[in-house]
């Protein structure tokens, strides 16, 4: 972001927003006021967490060894049980709640300049 401000290589500083997962909290740069949070650590690790406390959760892999989230993530990607578009729409639907925050600062940045 104050790379932006200062070369304005992407647009104007008014017209740029990052939007960074939740495990960024520590960076320097989060102290931005256009710099903004998804109320998810990341999605890796949050689709890991709910395969494992969901009793209804949709995305079964047939395996229950993993190194990690990410490894979760890429094998439900790699073996096509699941689309990053399905498991951003799983995400969503099970912390509606807790993006309303998020989604209320991308509607004002897209509304139209009166």
């Amino acid at each position: 972001m104050k790379h932006n401000e200062r070369e304005q290589f992407l647009s104007s500083p008014d017209n740029v927003i990052a939007i960074l997962d939740g495990d960024q909290r520590n960076v320097e740069s989060v102290v931005h006021p256009r710099v903004h949070m998804i109320p998810i650590e990341s999605i890796e690790k949050a689709i890991y967490t709910e395969s494992q406390v969901d009793c209804h959760f949709p995305f079964a892999t047939g395996r229950n060894t993993f190194t990690g989230a990410k490894d979760f993530y890429k094998h439900l990607q790699q073996k096509g049980i699941a689309t990053q578009k399905q498991i951003f729409n799983y995400l969503m639907d099970r912390n509606e709640e807790e993006l309303q925050k998020i989604s209320g600062v991308l509607r004002n940045f897209l509304a139209p300049t009166p």
